[in-house]
């Protein structure tokens, strides 16, 4: 079972080409998904509320990605968690209130309320 975690990111967006994944380019998606992969050694891909150009700087960006049912069981966990991503992130990005997401969201949107479908 795959149980899906939310969080906020900031960054500075000078040294990023935007959000979006992009081959051989810098972008927050990208770095986020690299440390979210090195963390649990596996491939984790994320999903972001919005997209940013390259240059534009974020202060509560929302996204969330996917964990297997018991990776991530408390909420000592979840602060581990973060401050795992953080160590590993440089010093122009930080992501903060990474937890669990509700069971009932399924999208969350740009100013970071949740879309819910039941």
């Amino acid at each position: 079972n795959r149980v899906r975690f939310r969080g906020r990111i900031a960054y500075d967006g000078t040294g990023y080409d935007g959000w979006q994944v992009q081959p051989k380019r810098r972008t927050v998606q990208g770095e986020l998904e690299s440390v979210l992969s090195r963390r649990f050694n596996r491939p984790i891909k994320t999903v972001g509320a919005g997209r940013t150009d390259a240059g534009v700087h974020a202060r509560g960006q929302a996204f969330h990605f996917e964990l297997e049912e018991g990776e991530i069981e408390t909420k000592e966990d979840e602060l581990k968690l973060q401050r795992s991503l953080n160590s590993m992130l440089r010093r122009d990005t930080r992501v903060w209130n990474v937890g669990r997401a509700p069971k009932a969201v399924k999208k969350v949107r740009d100013d970071g309320s949740a879309v819910v479908h039941r």
